[in-house]
């Protein structure tokens, strides 16, 4: 295929749209259209000198003819001065007909030779017009005609291009199976960069690694463990590495793939670039190979077509300075997998390439890892959705902003629709391409603070755009790598706008240079120019004042200046002026009509503590952590970063009465304290000027999986910047159906067509406090379940925690010795954290019965395994070492099996254990737990089962038990407990806890973890019990009988119960109805 593509295209494109139109004013019949097109294409493909076939005119199809067909390239041609002509309208009869008869060729081809319906293009033209149609695997995409000109017939050509083309095809499970973990490629490259890195010390490879450390934990927060990295690690033929070096490795065989890959496809476009990847396959050594990747690294390739910011703030070309023979094979490795690849077979419509790189990511890191550090890629049907709610309609006069943009899915998709718009208005809206590339460049925008996924989002982006930048002298990828919450330092004065935090120490900007975005791109340029070039300090100011810039700070100035000239001087320069410029970006976007996205889902506990600290501000002025709750601990509560987003992105980014769209985790709505702050909804800063996030939608994918092993619920929010609250009450869609987890593959209208999804209401589950946990239900129910809102007359506690080890814990009692200790052996393999199994003996009295989570169903509960309780229920502490000692040697041993290091370092020990590292010293009992206190031996207590939807709820006490006796039993630390006086009075409780309308509220009320936790269960008003009230008595009966004869629980008492239930709220016969019809279709679905 001829080098000088893209000239050819462009060049030849003109001169067919002359030949065709001009044919056009003289035409007799569409023959005559069909011969001069059919010329033209056959000039076109000698010109290109690529092997296909000519066309077959009047090709057999069905029942009809095809009147030209190349390939899978498909024209029928109409008469340019006929009835059936085509216009711009797109109904119009000739464009109606066209259509017809395309669609009817595309299901020919597909019945007679198998052709797929998804690799056919199909074109109508007239001379004068030209439609494209194509298929998307689920539906005919139809477009307006447009007008014969050289944009139009571009189209036809790259499809011709794509035919003739060679080699392995660009799709993303081609680039899976070719780059993946299990490829040689990945095995080569990642353990070489394990390598190199993990012995690279004090240089700059080290300090990029840090400042990836730095830049990659604040977004991820690192929660994740040598355990889990692993089995990763065996695939790389890694023994004991260090789970962040090997993720920085990872990452930067990524960045090199992505690099490689973008520099191909700009290779193609160009009639006069060398390929790259030609260059190191030429190379005679490896020093040339070092070479030409050099010249990569240095952006070269991409600032010789005008992209000036491609490189920007890339951590990953590290490997320079450490590089080695090693390197050299890993990278000739690539390179040969990689030439195998044709840049032609890019689809013809760049949008269709927009999932190119998020799939080989996804295989490259394993999900679990991925899920431990907050990476979720997000689908594009939720992307579709967001998009549809918030009313984009691609108009590219408007301005739209992803804050958290990761791989670029939101931004590519806004890039299409964009395009869809012009291609639609293009008639009429007065404007060509170069000023559609400059509108786009300027109006859709993307922040991330993950250097890898600006890289992505920044290719992506680029392959978004392929065909238009050819227009433009220099670019801008408007893709920034910078942190979208601390870079704006109009909040509080702890945030200084003008200082930027890296791995090498802060550096000052004076604030002088920061005033406008070209200023600070200026002075970035010249830092870095006049550093790599070694000018003095007084020869950088003259520079400067050179190029207008205002050089009065000479301090400031001269102080980041040295800075920078010592760390070159110390090889750890070339990113620092990069980063500083994108640092700032967010103080110059200006106010967007759009903001969306998928913000990052980190819990605050697992956010770095010093970002934690510079945000904390953040969180206290926008009232996001509220001290009613005693939340002056602000750690103290399961608040994720997604919530700080929300608040921060639509006060600093969105224009009054913009739009936000984000998916989020749909905790936010539920959880009582971590959420209440959020569901404020309204905020007031310095002006004293209060706004509103006035909520308009939330689609609820709570019954969904919508990310493949995400226990989290997803949500979708859609709300506007609002002077005014929202008014109560808020819709939300909720969605069912099977399978529970949504294909990836799917797009939005396929989901809307095969799952289910319905209507519903929300409200505040307290009518006096707005900020309480949503109640989402149907319109009927839901006033009958307002009335069961309230503050309950029974206080919840949790069971005993022993804080993540219950492997040591929980016993099987094997038997009772003759001097009436017990063999037991500790159930090893239960839980997340699994030790060794031991069989030992031990005394008695520390030995209990245990009631757990899955022992409870409703109006039973029974004990089935036995647990260690060596914690001092009035002390609340662990029971000293010298009493262990001293009274239960026996079991004290056993402890001392599991202790672990005086550290805490070594996983599946008592002094490792999380919650022991939190709440205790070193110094106390290593086998302390925790939420134990009397209440814990209470003798008859009501438990109920957590994290489940449906409420559960059953009496336990003491029963006489073989080796027992009439011990307490006590529960695990995922069931809820009331201790009430009387049996009576728990029959009672629990028969209100399984009746119908307690169990929607709490369904409708709470999500995930939250289910059958202490602080639901409050907000249900169940009443005190009074004996002497009849339907106290009587649902006590009905309760008692239960707990005797389970079996006995049939429908028509469930019934019963439930009527006594709604007598007691004050529900009427309609508000019940309601309530068991929403439980039957929950449940039925």
């Amino acid at each position: 295929m001829s080098k000088n593509l893209e000239k050819i295209i462009l060049q030849h494109s003109v001169e067919m749209a002359e030949c065709v139109s001009n044919e056009a004013e003289g035409a007799q019949s569409e023959e005559d259209i069909r011969i001069a097109c059919s010329i033209s294409i056959k000039d076109f493909i000698t010109k290109l000198g690529i092997k296909l076939t000519g066309g077959r005119h009047e090709y057999r199809a069905g029942q009809g003819r095809i009147d030209s067909k190349y390939g899978h390239l498909i024209i029928e041609f109409k008469n340019p001065q006929g009835n059936k002509k085509l216009t711009n309208r797109k109904n119009s009869a000739g464009a109606r007909e066209v259509r017809s008869q395309i669609k009817d060729r595309f299901n020919s081809l597909n019945a007679e030779e198998n052709v797929q319906l998804t690799r056919m293009l199909g074109v109508g033209l007239d001379g004068r017009h030209i439609l494209y149609i194509q298929h998307d695997g689920k539906k005919f995409l139809e477009e307006s005609p447009q007008e014969v000109n050289h944009r139009s017939l571009e189209r036809l050509l790259r499809a011709l291009v794509s035919i003739g083309a060679r080699g392995l095809s660009f799709t993303p499970s081609n680039l899976a199976r070719h780059f993946a973990a299990s490829s040689s490629s990945a095995k080569k490259c990642v353990k070489v960069f394990y390598e190199l890195i993990s012995s690279a010390k004090k240089n700059k490879a080290e300090v990029m690694f840090r400042q990836w450390e730095t830049m990659f934990g604040e977004v991820c927060g690192f929660d994740i463990t040598q355990h889990k990295i692993k089995g990763l690690a065996d695939s790389f033929q890694l023994k004991n590495c260090d789970a962040r070096r090997l993720l920085f490795a990872i990452h930067t065989y990524y960045s090199v793939f992505m690099k490689l890959l973008s520099a191909q496809i700009l290779v193609a476009m160009s009639d006069w670039m060398t390929s790259p990847i030609q260059q190191i396959l030429r190379s005679e050594s490896s020093n040339r190979c070092r070479t030409v990747l050099s010249e990569i690294e240095r952006g070269g390739i991409w600032a010789q077509i005008g992209i000036r910011n491609f490189l920007e703030g890339d951590l990953f070309s590290w490997y320079l300075d450490v590089w080695d023979e090693q390197c050299d094979e890993g990278f000739r490795k690539i390179t040969t997998t990689l030439n195998q690849f044709d840049p032609y077979t890019l689809s013809v419509e760049p949008q269709e390439s927009r999932d190119l790189l998020k799939q080989l990511y996804q295989e490259l890191v394993p999900r679990t890892i991925r899920h431990d550090l907050g990476e979720y890629y997000t689908p594009d049907w939720v992307a579709e959705l967001v998009f549809s709610e918030i009313g984009y309609s691609g108009d590219p006069n408007t301005r739209l902003l992803d804050p958290a943009c990761g791989s670029g899915t939101f931004l590519v998709l806004a890039i299409a629709k964009v395009r869809q718009w012009f291609s639609n208005n293009r008639t009429t809206c007065g404007f060509d391409e170069r000023v559609l590339v400059r509108k786009i460049l300027e109006n859709i925008i993307g922040f991330d603070l993950n250097p890898l996924a600006v890289m992505a989002a920044r290719t992506n982006y680029l392959i978004a755009i392929r065909d238009l930048i050819s227009d433009l002298a220099e670019v801008d990828l408007p893709v920034h790598l910078c942190d979208s919450l601390l870079s704006r330092g109009d909040l509080s004065d702890e945030l200084p706008h003008e200082q930027v935090l890296t791995a090498v120490g802060t550096f000052t900007i004076p604030e002088e240079v920061t005033h406008t975005a070209r200023d600070l791109t200026k002075y970035s340029h010249s830092l870095e120019h006049c550093v790599q070039n070694e000018y003095p300090v007084d020869e950088f100011l003259d520079y400067c004042d050179e190029g207008n810039l205002s050089t009065i700070n000479r301090h400031a100035h001269e102080t980041l200046y040295n800075k920078l000239v010592s760390l070159n001087e110390e090889n750890k320069n070339g990113i620092w002026a990069r980063i500083i410029k994108n640092a700032f970006a967010p103080l110059f976007v200006g106010k967007v009509d759009y903001v969306i996205g998928n913000p990052p889902w980190v819990n605050w506990e697992h956010l770095p503590k010093d970002y934690r600290s510079a945000t904390t501000s953040l969180w206290v002025n926008y009232g996001l952590f509220n001290l009613r709750h005693g939340q002056h601990r602000l750690g103290g509560s399961k608040k994720d970063l997604s919530m700080l987003f929300t608040y921060f992105c639509l006060d600093q980014y969105l224009e009054n009465g913009g739009r936000l769209g984000f998916v989020i985790t749909n905790s936010v709505f539920k959880s009582k304290h971590a959420g209440s702050g959020f569901r404020r909804f309204m905020y007031t800063l310095g002006d004293n000027q209060t706004n509103y996030i006035k909520v308009d939608v939330v689609h609820d994918f709570s019954r969904k999986t919508v990310f493949d092993g995400v226990a989290n619920e997803t949500a979708v929010l859609i709300c506007t910047r609002s002077r005014t609250p929202h008014s109560w009450p808020i819709t939300c869609v909720e969605w069912f159906g099977n399978p529970k987890k949504i294909p990836e593959t799917f797009d939005y209208d396929e989901i809307k067509s095969k799952f289910t999804h319905a209507t519903r209401k929300v409200h505040p589950v307290d009518r006096s406090d707005l900020t309480s946990p949503w109640l989402t239900a149907s319109q009927a129910s839901l006033s009958g379940l307002l009335k069961l809102q309230g503050s309950s007359q029974y206080s919840f506690k949790v069971g005993v925690n022993t804080m993540g080890l219950i492997s040591v814990y929980w016993v099987e009692i094997l038997s009772q010795t003759p001097n009436g200790n017990l063999l037991v052996r500790n159930l090893h393999d239960e839980g997340k954290v699994h030790v060794d199994s031991v069989t030992k003996e031990i005394e008695p009295d520390l030995v209990y019965p245990l009631v757990r989570s899955r022992d409870i169903k409703k109006y039973l509960a029974s004990p089935s395994v036995a647990v260690l309780l060596v914690q001092d229920p009035k002390s609340r502490t662990g029971i000293p070492e010298s009493v262990m000692r001293q009274r239960y040697p026996k079991a004290y041993a056993y402890l001392k099996l599991f202790e672990g290091d005086k550290n805490g370092r070594e996983r599946g020990t008592l002094r490792a254990r999380a919650g022991y590292q939190k709440y205790f010293e070193q110094t106390d009992p290593f086998y302390s737990m925790y939420n134990v206190g009397p209440y814990s031996l209470a003798k008859i207590k009501v438990l109920c089962r957590q994290f489940v939807p449906d409420l559960t709820m059953a009496v336990s006490m003491p029963k006489e038990q073989p080796i027992f006796g009439m011990k307490v039993p006590l529960t695990q630390h995922c069931v809820s407990f009331c201790d009430v006086d009387s049996e009576d009075e728990g029959y009672y409780l629990a028969a209100l806890g399984n009746s119908s309308p307690a169990r929607l509220l709490h369904m409708r009320s709470s999500t995930g973890k939250s289910f059958g936790q202490p602080s639901v269960l409050q907000s249900i008003r169940f009443p005190q019990f009074n004996d002497e009230i009849s339907d106290h008595a009587e649902i006590t009966l009905l309760s008692e009988r239960l707990h005797q004869e389970a079996p006995a629980y049939s429908s028509a008492v469930k019934a019963e119960i439930d009527g006594i239930a709604a007598s007691i709220w004050g529900l009427s016969n309609s508000d019940l109805t309601s309530i068991v019809d929403e439980i039957n279709e929950l449940t039925n679905r």
